[in-house]
């Protein structure tokens, strides 16, 4: 799935120090994908958020742009991305070092929901 407008691409960074899970934001996918970046063909996963959580991040990244913050799938920090401009849609894409298998893997995992996704700020 290739939405209109990219309204989040994270980098992906492993190393960082995991804040207690309170401390994070959790989100519910309503959609997950294997897709492609328009811009540079690398294999991505796309992301559409329920609408709560599409007014919670929302929320979170109008309060903290320019801020520093750790994404986590499951457990795992997979991107450490710096909030740029509010994501008021509940669209957006994770990048990293991902093989077409890799994305695929993540999005079916989050379309069944075996693991969720949450966002903090750094420390």
């Amino acid at each position: 799935m290739i939405f209109g407008r990219m309204l989040a691409v994270l980098a992906l960074s492993l190393i960082a120090t995991s804040p207690a899970l309170a401390d994070r934001l959790e989100l519910t996918v309503d959609h997950a994908t294997q897709s492609f970046d328009r811009n540079t063909s690398i294999p991505v996963v796309s992301l559409i958020l329920d609408e709560a959580s599409t007014r919670a991040f929302a929320d979170f990244t109008t309060e903290n742009v320019g801020k520093a913050t750790d994404l986590y799938v499951g457990d795992e920090i997979l991107a450490s991305p710096v909030i740029r401009e509010p994501i008021v849609e509940g669209e957006m894409q994770i990048s990293g070092d991902f093989t077409v298998e890799d994305a695929n893997r993540i999005a079916v995992s989050l379309a069944q929901g075996d693991i969720r996704v949450s966002v903090a700020l750094q420390e």
